[in-house]
């Protein structure tokens, strides 16, 4: 404990440590768990030194229980956590991990919460009966100065659904978090249009009939993220009621078909919305001819792009022309591609697509990026299968020609023997896939020894060998 030991140093700094009360409103972490347990007196102790030395000042509590812990000691549990909730009407920032079965703990709280400003829920496993008895965490809906909430409750029940319902003060909500089972949390909060709502989070597992609600509002909203299980496109006919004019970030996570329209229902809400993006994540397909396209026009500030299942259409779309009065995108400073499997199957992306796309937005911009363009900083690739990855990475390495006009004739003769070596090994050797054929093959194997020896002659200290590393 740093503050403790700060205090230990002499009696001068242990009277000023003392003194000074806001040095100990941030209450140790409280672990009523299988471990937390077996040094409870210590933490007892601890816990009333922080609570007297800090006065009456507003708190920041932290506080995990979980049911071993409980029923190795209920009394002096029960006593512990009743020490935090005595102070409640001081707590300013909660974050609490618990069982929803022992929620009748947090009972004496109710309207006792002026000053909490921010609130993190995670509810952990609970074993229950299906039925029908309704779970409520309410103990948070009179909390006047409640701006910022993170309720997780996705995995709080084992093999059952039973009826959950969170109770929170929606309307003067500024930051909400929700990641649950059913997503019922997001149903009450954006029915209420708060109008300070800044940020939304919504990960849900089973994603809810969202289609039969009235057009959504959400005036100072700047931030969605959206991640559903299943129905994946469940969520689309929603996109449709929103409005958000502030909106600067959007995120569509899910599993998507082909045919599902996901981009064309985020061109409406930008059109619909009249706003322009600064990142942009979408899963899904780019399904519709010229919707990327016109999504990218809609959006001169976009800084960041993180998009998967790309086929050749949308980097060709995203290479930059220098001479254009408008080129597209022109901030794009960070680029992600992910590869979802469709029926079991990675893609693979076109590479001199690609490597066109990036030599355009980086060696190709005249003068290094200065005015109006912003050279592309960073390509980040994720994948499924790993194997996949480290074989597109080679294809991509394989278009040297093309990424490094400018190399010198040694550095792309070694470029191009780490390239085939790489692709070499991983698609016939380490390959998840690979035949016994091909483990027997003795010319594959004086193949790669040729290449090997090959690598093993470069004199590194007279060229770049960054190259050997590109996908470590």
């Amino acid at each position: 404990m740093q503050l403790l030991t700060l205090a230990s140093v002499s009696r001068t700094w242990r009277t000023i440590a003392i003194r000074h009360r806001s040095l100990w409103t941030r209450i140790p972490e409280l672990s009523l768990t299988e471990w937390g347990m077996d040094t409870m007196r210590k933490t007892r102790k601890l816990l009333q030194l922080f609570l007297e030395r800090s006065g009456e000042l507003p708190i920041s509590i932290r506080c995990e229980v979980d049911k071993r812990g409980w029923r190795m000691g209920p009394k002096i549990a029960r006593e512990t956590f009743r020490m935090l909730t005595d102070q409640c009407h001081r707590w300013k920032s909660a974050r609490i991990k618990m069982p929803i079965r022992f929620i009748e703990e947090l009972d004496s709280i109710r309207g006792k919460l002026p000053v909490l400003s921010h609130l993190e829920f995670f509810g952990t496993k609970s074993i229950v009966k299906s039925g029908g008895k309704e779970y409520i965490l309410d103990h948070f809906s009179d909390a006047p100065s409640l701006r910022d909430a993170v309720v997780h409750t996705r995995y709080i029940f084992e093999g059952v659904d039973p009826a959950f319902k969170v109770v929170l003060p929606w309307p003067q909500l500024e930051h909400f978090s929700e990641a649950s089972f059913s997503g019922r949390s997001y149903s009450d909060l954006v029915k209420e249009q708060p109008q300070h709502l800044r940020k939304l989070v919504y990960k849900v597992q089973h994603t809810p009939d969202l289609s039969l609600w009235t057009p959504l509002l959400l005036p100072s909203l700047e931030r969605l993220r959206i991640r559903v299980g299943l129905p994946g496109p469940a969520i689309l006919s929603h996109l449709d009621l929103l409005a958000l004019p502030a909106l600067v970030d959007l995120e569509i996570r899910g599993t998507f078909a082909p045919a599902d329209p996901l981009y064309s229902k985020v061109l409406a809400l930008i059109r619909r919305s009249g706003c322009s993006l600064e990142r942009l994540a979408l899963d899904g397909f780019n399904a519709q001819e010229g919707v990327f396209s016109s999504i990218l026009s809609s959006c001169p500030k976009l800084t960041s792009l993180d998009i998967a299942n790309v086929e050749s259409e949308p980097l060709q779309v995203l290479v930059l022309d220098t001479g254009s009065l408008a080129p597209v995108v022109p901030k794009l400073n960070n680029l992600v591609i992910r590869s979802r499997k469709v029926e079991g199957v990675n893609s693979i992306i076109d590479s001199k697509a690609l490597v066109r796309l990036i030599k355009s937005r980086t060696t190709g911009i005249p003068g290094g990026g200065l005015g109006q363009i912003e050279p592309l900083r960073e390509v980040n690739f994720v994948w499924d299968d790993d194997e996949m990855l480290h074989l597109q990475l080679a294809l991509l390495e394989l278009e040297d020609e093309h990424m490094f006009p400018h190399e010198t004739r040694p550095e792309s003769v070694l470029r191009h023997l780490a390239s085939t070596a790489r692709a070499k090994l991983k698609t016939k050797i380490f390959y998840a896939e690979r035949s016994l054929v091909d483990h027997l093959n003795v010319k594959l194997h004086l193949k790669l020894s040729q290449q090997l020896k090959g690598l093993e002659q470069v004199a590194l200290a007279e060229g770049d060998s960054r190259v050997l590393t590109v996908s470590r």
